[in-house]
């Protein structure tokens, strides 16, 4: 996900700076949600273990 084209060289030094904020911001939140994900599916799978059990 590029938030700022890369045409943009006119205002080459924000856009860096934005991108780099933006791709910053845009890791954390996948690390947020494929950490979300893994602990669902973690905490699914030990509730769908103890049901079977």
């Amino acid at each position: 996900m590029t938030s700022l084209p890369d045409k943009w060289i006119g205002g080459r030094v924000t856009t860096t700076r934005y991108q780099e904020f933006w791709e910053r911001q845009d890791i954390k939140f996948r690390n947020f949600w494929i950490g979300l994900i893994g602990a669902g599916a973690v905490l699914g799978g030990v509730l769908y273990y103890l049901t079977i059990k």
